[in-house]
């Protein structure tokens, strides 16, 4: 039996993520809310939600390259590498 993918996931931990990255980076709100799958009201309030950053690098979710890129390019759309080797399996 073929395993079915899970196209609904953007970002493991969106909330932690997109917390550290706008901590982290210089990417722009929307870039971080298209990555992580949450909306912009959940990202102007992640400093009240008491949670931990949590570095998407370090899970294998982004690259430095990757992000660089996306710092320098306001429209470009990061990759998930691990989300993508899930669904590529």
């Amino acid at each position: 039996m073929a395993r079915k993918k899970n196209t609904d996931l953007k970002c493991y931990n969106p909330k932690s993520t997109a917390y550290w990255l706008k901590l982290n980076t210089k990417l722009t709100e929307n870039q971080i809310c298209n990555f992580t799958g949450i909306n912009l009201l959940t990202y102007d309030a992640l400093h009240l939600l008491n949670i931990s950053p949590e570095s998407p690098i370090l899970n294998s979710q982004l690259t430095e390259d990757e992000i660089y890129k996306a710092e320098q390019e306001e429209t470009y759309n990061m990759k998930n590498f691990l989300i993508s080797k899930y669904n590529n399996i």
